[in-house]
This record gives C-alpha cells, sequence and structure tokens, in this order.
C-alpha cells in the first residue's frame, strides 16, 4: 500500500519529466504501480473490503424469529442446529447482532410514529394536520 508521500513522489517525478520506467526504478516499484498511481488522486485512502461475519446467512432467519418472539438463546440452537449451514461461531457474535438488529428495528419504529391531529383555520375551518414525532 503506498502512503500519500510516496504518491505525491511519483506524481511530482513525473511532472519534472521522467518516465514511468525511471520513477518505478527510482522507487523500486513495478510499472503498473506507477501508471495506477498516475491515474489515483495523491490524498486515495486505503478502503478496507467489508468481511462478512458468519452469521450473515441467518439474517433473515434471526428476523423471523425476533417477530415471533423466540429468545435468543433458542435462535442460537436452532442455528447451530441448521443441517444445511450449521452455524459454527461464537455465541457472543451472535448474541451481539441479535442486540444491533433489535436496536435497528426499535429505532426504524421510533421514526416512524406519525402523529395525526386536527387544528382550527383563522377561517373557522376544521383541518387535519400531520406531524412527525421523533423520539
Amino acid at each position: 500500500m503506498l502512503g500519500f508521500m510516496e504518491r505525491s513522489t511519483i506524481k511530482l517525478l513525473k511532472k519534472r519529466g521522467n518516465t514511468d520506467a525511471e520513477i518505478a526504478r527510482a522507487l523500486g516499484r513495478d510499472g503498473k504501480t506507477v501508471k495506477r498511481v498516475l491515474t489515483e488522486p495523491a490524498d486515495k485512502e486505503f478502503q478496507r473490503p467489508r468481511r462478512g461475519s458468519l452469521v450473515d446467512p441467518y439474517q433473515d432467519k434471526i428476523l423471523q424469529w425476533m417477530r415471533e418472539g423466540i429468545p435468543v438463546t433458542v435462535m442460537l440452537e436452532r442455528v447451530r442446529k441448521d443441517p444445511q449451514n450449521p452455524y459454527q461461531g461464537g455465541n457472543s457474535i451472535f448474541y451481539q447482532r441479535v442486540q444491533r438488529v433489535r436496536q435497528d428495528r426499535k429505532m426504524a419504529k421510533q421514526k416512524a410514529i406519525l402523529c395525526f391531529g386536527y387544528r382550527v383555520a383563522r377561517n373557522g375551518d376544521l383541518r387535519v394536520c400531520q406531524e412527525s414525532i421523533f423520539r
């Protein structure tokens, strides 16, 4: 992985008229790396690819079981006994995912609450008003 200084150095050497091959030799890098850096911004940050969790394949089942009110310990037993894809991760990883899903669902419910009421307009007409309530 190239840092900001090395990327900047490659761009500076190119501006000074050095060829890609000369820059690669001077910095001990491959020519393809130099060409790639010249097409990218100097301040490009490395983005780590998102690693999947061992719990990801069971996300839909977890949501379904939560709607049914099944306790998390029973959920864990069920995914471990899954004949097609038994869960092999740790207890705490599974419990943390279920807790995060519960919190996300709770926040979604709170944001979706709407209050419908009535108000009297200046001319005396009764009108329906809608206000969003965020707690």
